[in-house]
């Protein structure tokens, strides 16, 4: 009994923490990644490991008697939890910085303790807080960028060691709440099990609801009492389209993004504002399935204007023990640009509106073509990042304002013509057909100029129509290729179409009728639908009485889904399909992949998994930093934007419509990054080649003046 008495008073003679040298203390009594014990990963259960590590009896009689004292119990998160709501913490936050300012940004920890010891070591040999946590500086802040809790098994003391670092430093440590502290969120996962296994769940759940509901949602950060902000905040907000929102650091929700980043990501910026997102937590979970290795956080410098401020990450590889932190990084909040430690850097763009171009463009981000639409917007991001981060336009800042239309043609009229009124003109690569067409008459009167159109209709490519330049061949030739493949090489006899009913729909119908006649067939089925609809049952009954051996689907992939499954496997299993490049997207494809169904697919872009040209590995590497998967439209919008800052350079003078229209017109023999590219007057285009991605995998290469030779032969 003696010599257990001595144990206890040698390991745990101290009492709470409210020392970093005991929060390191226990960090060593603890293995820091025992195994998740449930096959559900995203909602780790360490159920045996929990009971394991319970307090023998005999402990707890010392403990009792005062003889020993834990370094840690539930009852100093209760404790520390008190004091801190009896500071009565503000629910929202504002905070007015001087330059030199610095905001020492935690991201999501998700209950990574050791990991936050190893932080708060650094952080106190950097000089921000001393044994005690106390900060001690009044220009250095230290902010949780939410989600602080679960996914752990020391989920209670990484907590407990976060408000006490609050309860240290009243208004210099923030604690924001993130989703799984937002409205009682935490009852379904980690946090909920720990109190029942290791704590008083009846005492600590009132109490820890009235705390993670008086945590702020967000931190505004201003500058000499200007209007321009920069916000920190885990939870995605609602719509904010103030200028005056320079920066977002937010918590980019891992578990949908599979992006590698060592701590700090560019995301996907909005029309005024740079998103970046923070993340901490090296716990098995993120190891193992995310490949993130890092002791990470973030400082973020105030300067004067806020533009100039700069985000710094600090890291450490886990995997070698005895790496120290170290400076990684450091860029300039607003354009990307990497910076030295002072700010500064060759070419640094300065930020204003005079010295920001700014496009817009309308797509479907979140109904039919909801699929196309985000992918397009991801490839069109990944090219501004590149391009703002190595100086811009002519060392001006890029920007495009994607708006969603839900694929209707009134939406996207009202987008294109706020654009005209609060953006620009000059419209990049709006998605669709019919919704184009909507604008149609101020193409005519040269009120607006699109480049680079995310369709392939026959509309926007009459010659007389000097306000739009197209990229991508058009469904027309898509369809001449797809029909002639078939029929030449597959030796297809019997055709039929599935297409849209309008002028999305008519273009490749056209396209492949043409071809059919110069191949000397007279015969074939037509059946179509009605756009933003899946009423496809009179197409499937006219199908399948005609049973052809050759399908081709001129239409969209909700519709498609539909009339496949009507049509049903055993029917389709022994015919020959193509379709058209808005059905080639991955989507699409998992849906015929779950059905056993293979299909050849028209595609205006080269493989964007395995070509070699260098526009298209420049694409890989810029769409990983968004956590995407190479993918044809991606690569589409990366093209377009990428295109466009290398039209936009050539100019001298003035950027005006007539100034895009005069250098892209003289497109002659260009060759970019890989891609041979010349202006077509009698097309307005600017791509001759298009691809047929065929069902066995291989890709095929097809110049359109072949299919035009064709036609004319």
């Amino acid at each position: 009994m003696k010599k257990l008495i001595v144990a206890c008073l040698f390991i745990a003679p101290l009492n709470g923490f409210s020392t970093l040298k005991q929060a390191i203390n226990y960090a060593e009594l603890r293995p820091e990644l025992p195994p998740i014990e449930n096959e559900n990963v995203f909602n780790s259960r360490f159920d045996n490991y929990h009971k394991s590590i319970q307090p023998s009896t005999a402990t707890k009689i010392f403990n009792w008697l005062g003889i020993s004292k834990p370094l840690w119990t539930p009852n100093n998160l209760e404790a520390v939890v008190k004091q801190v709501l009896k500071n009565n913490p503000p629910s929202t936050l504002s905070l007015s910085a001087t330059p030199g300012t610095k905001f020492n940004i935690i991201g999501p920890l998700f209950g990574a303790y050791h990991s936050l010891v190893r932080i708060l070591t650094d952080l106190k040999e950097y000089g921000l807080i001393d044994e005690n946590f106390k900060i001690l500086n009044p220009n250095k802040y230290l902010v949780f960028n939410g989600n602080v809790i679960d996914g752990s098994p020391y989920i209670l003391e990484t907590l407990t060691l976060v408000v006490s670092l609050m309860a240290q430093n009243p208004t210099q440590v923030i604690y924001l709440q993130g989703e799984h502290e937002h409205e009682m969120f935490w009852l379904n996962y980690g946090l909920k099990n720990e109190l029942q296994h290791r704590a008083s769940y009846k005492t600590l759940k009132p109490l820890l609801t009235e705390f993670f509901a008086k945590l702020p949602k967000k931190l505004d950060i201003t500058v000499d009492n200007n209007d321009d902000y920069l916000r920190i905040a885990s939870m995605v907000q609602k719509k904010n389209n103030d200028a005056h929102l320079k920066t977002l650091i937010t918590a980019e929700r891992r578990n949908i993004n599979y992006a590698e980043n060592p701590g700090i990501a560019l995301l996907q910026s909005t029309k005024h504002t740079t998103r970046w997102s923070g993340f901490s937590a090296p716990t098995e979970l993120y190891q193992n399935y995310y490949n993130f290795y890092y002791d990470a956080y973030v400082v973020l410098t105030i300067a004067a204007p806020i533009t100039n401020s700069t985000l710094s990450l600090y890291n450490r590889d886990v995997r070698n023990k005895k790496s120290s932190f170290t400076q990684a990084a450091n860029y300039n909040i607003v354009t990307a640009q990497e910076t030295n430690n002072e700010g500064q850097a060759a070419g640094l763009i300065e930020v204003s509106p005079a010295n920001t171009i700014t496009l817009g463009s309308t797509m479907d981000l979140s109904r039919t073509l909801k699929s196309i639409g985000t992918n397009l917007k991801a490839g069109i991001s990944a090219a501004v990042n590149q391009i703002n981060r190595q100086g811009g336009i002519n060392n001006k800042l890029l920007r495009v304002y994607v708006e969603d239309d839900q694929y209707t043609a009134q939406l996207s009229r009202a987008n294109i013509e706020r654009f005209t009124q609060e953006v620009s003109p000059i419209i990049l690569s709006p998605a669709g057909s019919p919704t184009l067409a909507a604008s149609l008459d101020l193409l005519k009167e040269n009120k607006i100029f699109v480049l680079f159109p995310n369709s392939g209709s026959l509309l926007f490519r009459d010659p007389s129509l000097s306000s739009i330049i197209n990229f991508r061949a058009s469904y027309a030739s898509e369809a001449e290729a797809l029909t002639y493949y078939f029929r030449k090489k597959l030796l297809g006899k019997d055709f039929a179409f599935f297409y849209q009913d309008d002028p999305y729909g008519y273009t490749p119908l056209n396209g492949a009728r043409s071809m059919l006649k110069k191949l000397g067939i007279e015969k074939w089925t037509e059946a179509s639908y009605q756009t933003n609809t899946i009423q496809v049952e009179e197409a499937v009954d006219t199908i399948k009485k005609a049973n052809p051996d050759v399908i081709g689907l001129f239409s969209v992939a909700t519709a498609t889904i539909e009339f496949i499954k009507r049509l049903g496997v055993e029917f389709l299993a022994t015919k020959k399909i193509f379709a058209i490049s808005p059905l080639g997207d991955a989507a699409f494809k998992q849906f015929l992949d779950s059905m056993g169904l293979k299909v050849t697919f028209a595609q205006v872009v080269p493989n964007p998994g395995a070509t070699d040209l260098e526009i298209v590995q420049e694409y890989r590497k810029e769409i990983a930093k968004l956590g995407k998967k190479p993918d044809t439209y991606s690569l589409e919008g990366y093209i377009n934007a990428t295109l466009t800052a290398d039209i936009f350079k050539k100019i001298d003078g003035p950027l005006t419509m007539d100034s895009v229209k005069k250098v892209i017109e003289n497109i002659k023999d260009y060759h970019f990054k890989g891609l041979n590219l010349n202006f077509n007057p009698k097309n307005r285009q600017l791509a001759n080649e298009l691809w047929l991605e065929t069902s066995s995998g291989i890709w095929i290469k097809q110049k359109v003046e072949d299919l035009e030779s064709i036609r004319k032969e």
